[in-house]
């Protein structure tokens, strides 16, 4: 399967990137990328396959991918030319990634291929967003003075309309006290990467944040979107994962280390989270390395 880089296309700066896409050739073909990206219809009938899953979409659609999520065109009906915003989190300001915006954006990392979903804009939201991707694309291509915080300003309004789009006032998952809430959950997940080896039941994590533990779980989901279990699965897989890189402990001792008693539960966990076993995810990244690295 390819792997696209943003780099690949012409004026691309290194963390951003904004296409009109007319030939959609290059789109046809399975691939992933490192990048978040921003589908938009402009015209016509895209069919779009995630995984496998496809969904067709109209003129006003849109859909935000995650980084590693595959995905290809499977095909369009009549002239149906799209946008393709590409960017990584670094391009974003840090108080847009500290905030509500950021955690919009990372929840998606979590989400499945069925779990995520295209947005319909209205058509007067459509016609500002086209004109906003054309200024876009002219601020790339001539490079006027700021026109990295003028791209930066427009890319934040556009990941704004997407989240206002897909939460409407009545659904939209941040009550009142959400941010509140946002603060206590993120404390406790810096909290959680330091005592990857204690193991902390829903229960206690609730007490921790001051919560119930139906709020505790509701707000985690919110925040990281991700279950509680799920998520202190993935700290641990990626600690794993780390210590596994350096090829200098013992497979019981990287259990341990990662809050598993019993390596047979670390074993299956790392078999489910990254299909193969740690013995032989050790292996493939000594061969990669290759004799001169190590």
């Amino acid at each position: 399967m390819k792997k696209y880089l943003i780099g690949d296309h012409e004026f691309a700066l290194k963390e951003f990137h904004v296409l009109e896409v007319k030939n959609t050739s290059r789109a046809l073909t399975p691939h992933f990328h490192d990048f978040y990206q921003i589908m938009f219809v402009a015209k016509g009938k895209v069919r779009h396959s995630r995984c496998g899953i496809i969904e067709e979409m109209n003129a006003n659609d849109a859909i935000l991918l995650p980084p590693l999520m595959e995905h290809h065109i499977d095909g369009v009906q009549g002239w149906a030319p799209y946008y393709a915003v590409s960017f990584k989190l670094p391009f974003l300001p840090l108080e847009v990634l500290s905030g509500i915006a950021g955690e919009y954006l990372q929840s998606k990392r979590n989400l499945s291929a069925e779990q995520l979903h295209k947005i319909t804009f209205s058509d007067e939201d459509a016609k500002r967003i086209t004109a906003m991707l054309i200024k876009m694309l002219q601020e790339l291509r001539e490079r006027q003075f700021f026109y990295t915080a003028k791209l930066q300003g427009m890319l934040v309004s556009l990941i704004v309309d997407v989240m206002r789009a897909e939460w409407s006032a009545d659904d939209s998952p941040f009550d009142e006290g959400f941010e509140e809430k946002r603060t206590r959950i993120l404390s406790f997940t810096a909290q959680m990467r330091e005592q990857l080896k204690k193991t902390i039941s829903s229960e206690e994590a609730a007490r921790e944040c001051a919560m119930s533990r139906a709020q505790f779980c509701k707000a985690f989901q919110e925040v990281t979107g991700s279950s509680y279990g799920k998520y202190r699965n993935s700290l641990r897989m990626d600690y794993a994962a780390k210590l596994l890189n350096e090829n200098r402990y013992t497979l019981e001792y990287i259990a341990q280390e990662c809050g598993f008693k019993e390596y047979s539960s670390f074993y299956r966990s790392f078999v489910n989270t990254l299909g193969v076993s740690p013995t032989d995810y050790r292996k493939l990244r000594i061969d990669r390395r290759g004799p001169q690295d190590e």
